[in-house]
């Protein structure tokens, strides 16, 4: 039993690490963070949206990433970032009852530094192969932000999340992900 506990501790630090990751104050703008910068938390608590039905799918210009589980051809959750609207569409094609969800990060540059501001989940729990969508309101990249500077980047990872097994991501790590300017 305690040897769970600890398992179970180590994988919530390692998770909460990730998310709480800064860059340091030298970091460029559309510089990628690393798991050994954590000094600081986001400053807006964790958004957690249930997606609703849409008829909106991929088109150029989006940013996706999918999940694929290895059972076969179809067994994906795609997701993506749509820039024109600040919208998050994902979709569970697996349909074996599991739920899909978009882990997104969103990063406010302030003169210095880029620091964490806003985190969340875009949650599709409308079975397969239905499409949901969450729509946000981010600073744009050229705007004036919270810091009163410009700049704002985002990073999202696809997950897959099952009752008895971890949760399948891409990318696994969302420090792994690719930095999108949101313009």
């Amino acid at each position: 039993m305690s040897t769970r506990r600890l398992v179970s501790v180590g994988a919530v630090t390692a998770a909460l690490a990730s998310s709480l990751a800064v860059m340091p104050a030298s970091a460029a703008p559309n510089t990628r963070v690393s798991s050994t910068d954590v000094t600081e938390a986001f400053l807006r608590p964790m958004e957690d949206d249930m997606a609703t039905a849409t008829s909106a799918r991929p088109l150029p210009g989006d940013h996706c990433e999918k999940v694929e589980d290895g059972a076969g051809p179809g067994n994906v959750a795609y997701g993506c970032f749509k820039t024109y609207g600040d919208s998050w569409i994902i979709q569970d094609s697996k349909g074996e009852g599991a739920q899909t969800y978009i882990y997104w990060e969103n990063w406010l540059y302030d003169g210095a530094r880029w620091r964490p501001y806003r985190h969340g989940r875009c949650n599709n729990d409308l079975g397969a192969p239905n499409w949901g969508q969450c729509n946000k309101d981010y600073y744009e990249s050229g705007s004036t932000n919270y810091f009163g500077k410009k700049g704002s980047q985002m990073r999202f990872q696809v997950c897959d999340r099952h009752p008895f097994l971890p949760d399948m991501c891409s990318p696994t790590d969302i420090v792994g992900a690719p930095w999108i300017s949101n313009s």
